[in-house]
């Protein structure tokens, strides 16, 4: 036996020992044209197979998803209740937050004499110029709660009143904790806390936006922002910080407020990597009967699914692809549904960076 005979020999057992046939390689999106009439008669020799399939598994105490044949069944997992944050995990989710941000204020932005950005950074550079030139200490709490207030009311009307009284707890959880703990430098090095307070704080405030709350300040107005015209703002927001820059370079060093711009932007790149709202996936998934999928996959998803007609070069069936964009969130939903309920299906994903067109994003409350 030559060794292209034994590859084709190995080739056939292996087709025979599986049941299903997944697409290997490029898949040919090209429609078949074959006429009106054989369409139909495809369809109903599909809708006949399935049938039998159907009746087959059961009558052997089976579902027919259990089979890996025809129809796939009614949706069957609540994403309300399986993929949604609950207010009390949504509060857990703040509180963690604000207590990993309060950690990064006392440990390194604070023993550093640096600034993060918003009105966090404001309340700071505030704090700092009274107790320098007048001598006079305001405490955090006191001026970070006064200055929320009014861009409150703006996120109340905006965005949600969940959202804005998740926010305020985690303004004053925050801000008590950073009242309460000591401030002790973990080290002198103004580079590595420049980094690592950017880090920290980063992640501190990726946990809470996920939560879908904010810290405050600019935070509400952000997330007003976002929420209306669907777009990621956080990058804005650094002419405002700057502003706030400038001013701590003149009363106290510049060097502090160019380690600061570091600091703020690792913290602004985290928070654009780890807020998951606004990112969006494409998905492709391959299967052989696509209406059923992707009625199930909008009902998850909230999202529109466009399926290709072709034909899988490894198997040479009729196959079809589904092709949809959704939330990074929606990953998760779908993986979930499609490893319960159709786990002979193809999935592939990717990252969509540039989106144009009506694209539905869940309201915020």
């Amino acid at each position: 036996m030559t060794a292209d005979q034994d590859s084709s020999s190995s080739e056939q057992k292996t087709t025979q020992e599986t049941n299903q046939e997944p697409l290997r390689g490029s898949t040919s999106t090209a429609g078949l044209a074959e006429g009106q009439a054989a369409e139909q008669t495809a369809e109903q020799t599909a809708e006949q197979a399935a049938e039998q399939a159907a009746e087959q598994a059961q009558s052997q105490g089976q579902t027919p998803n259990q089979t890996g044949y025809g129809r796939f069944p009614r949706y069957k997992i609540s994403s309300s209740q399986l993929f949604q944050h609950s207010l009390p995990k949504r509060a857990a989710l703040v509180i963690i937050g604000s207590f990993i941000m309060a950690l990064s204020m006392n440990l390194l932005i604070e023993p550093g004499g640096i600034l993060p950005g918003g009105f966090v950074g404001l309340t700071k550079l505030i704090q700092r110029i009274l107790v320098r030139y007048w001598g006079i200490e305001v405490p955090y709490t006191v001026l970070n709660v006064s200055f929320n207030l009014i861009p409150a009311l703006y996120a109340f009307f905006n965005v949600g009143k969940r959202f804005v009284i998740l926010s305020f707890l985690s303004i004053a959880v925050s801000s008590f904790l950073i009242d309460l703990l000591p401030v002790y430098p973990l080290t002198q090095d103004m580079f590595l806390i420049a980094i690592f307070a950017g880090l920290i704080n980063g992640v501190g405030l990726s946990i809470i936006l996920n939560a879908d709350a904010s810290a405050g300040g600019t935070d509400f107005i952000a997330m007003a922002l976002s929420n209306k015209y669907n777009v990621a703002t956080w990058n804005y927001f650094l002419i405002f910080n700057a502003l706030i820059l400038g001013i701590s370079a003149y009363f106290f060093s510049v060097d502090k407020a160019l380690y600061s711009i570091i600091m703020q932007f690792i913290s602004t790149q985290v928070v654009n990597q780890g807020h998951l709202r606004y990112q969006r996936r494409t998905a492709f998934i391959i299967t052989s009967d696509p209406e059923p999928l992707a009625k199930e996959l909008m009902k998850i998803t909230h999202h529109g699914v466009t399926s290709f007609q072709g034909i899988g070069c490894y198997s040479g069936k009729e196959q079809y692809m589904l092709y949809m964009v959704v939330g990074r969130k929606d990953i998760r939903k779908i993986k979930a549904y499609l490893k319960t309920q159709t786990p002979q299906v193809f999935l592939n994903i990717t990252d969509s960076e540039q989106l144009g067109g009506n694209f539905y994003v869940e309201p915020m409350n």
